[in-house]
């Protein structure tokens, strides 16, 4: 994993736990009040589909979770408002590596957040290019950068790998209610000590479900059919 081989690099001690995203890990996580929070999984945006009309925007901004079993579970944006406004946090970080996920960087700026590292709303980034950016950035903020300027030096290092409308999509949100100056001003630093990463993880295991789609065997001549009859229409 490009962030845990980023951070043995720095030679910090870092305590890392890390855990499939599911709703009630991630209230967990929250509970556990950590110095910072990474989030990947897939984001999505449907407020301009003629779905708003008869729903509420909040509820057509998501991310896509997972369930205990392994199938997609969304938490919308309302869920996950409420849920971050229910708990007590020291975060001092958090970065969303999900598409179209300004909507949750805005959440956890309410939250007072002082960073919050998201892609700009209604954007995707590549996977390839979140791997990259992630790897640059922590690398560069366990080696000493300060949070605004390692997250400069990771868009350089993604316009420079991939081109540089892919960098402008990542988006840092400072909470305004502690910083007065610009990001690239900001001189905050994370705590260095060095040591070894520590982690705190349990075994992630991966369940072997069963396919729910039903046996195709004996179907081929309704599937001949049906493919004849598309063909002739």
């Amino acid at each position: 994993m490009a962030i845990i081989e980023a951070i043995k690099a720095s030679d910090q001690k870092v305590r890392f736990k890390q855990s499939v995203a599911t709703k009630n890990k991630f209230i967990d996580m929250i509970r556990q009040r950590p110095s910072c929070l990474h989030i990947s999984c897939h984001g999505f945006d449907q407020t301009d589909t003629t779905s708003m009309r008869l729903t509420r925007e909040e509820d057509l901004r998501n991310l896509l979770f997972e369930t205990e079993n392994g199938d997609g579970r969304l938490i919308s944006q309302r869920e996950l408002s409420k849920i971050l406004k229910q708990a007590t946090t020291k975060i001092k970080l958090v970065f969303v590596a999900a598409c179209m996920s300004q909507f949750v960087g805005e959440i956890f700026q309410q939250c007072d957040v002082p960073h919050v590292i998201c892609s700009q709303q209604g954007k995707s980034i590549l996977d390839k290019a979140a791997i990259s950016f992630s790897k640059s950035f922590y690398s560069k903020l366990f080696k000493g950068e300060a949070v605004c300027k390692a997250f400069e030096m990771a868009k350089d290092e993604v316009a420079v790998n991939f081109n540089e409308e892919e960098a402008n999509r990542f988006k840092l949100m400072i909470s305004t209610g502690q910083f007065k100056h610009a990001p690239k001003h900001c001189t905050t630093r994370w705590p260095q000590k060095k040591g070894q990463l520590e982690c705190l993880s349990e075994h992630i295991k991966f369940k072997h479900l069963r396919a729910k789609i039903t046996n195709f065997i004996a179907r081929e001549i309704d599937f001949f059919k049906l493919v004849q009859f598309i063909q002739n229409e």
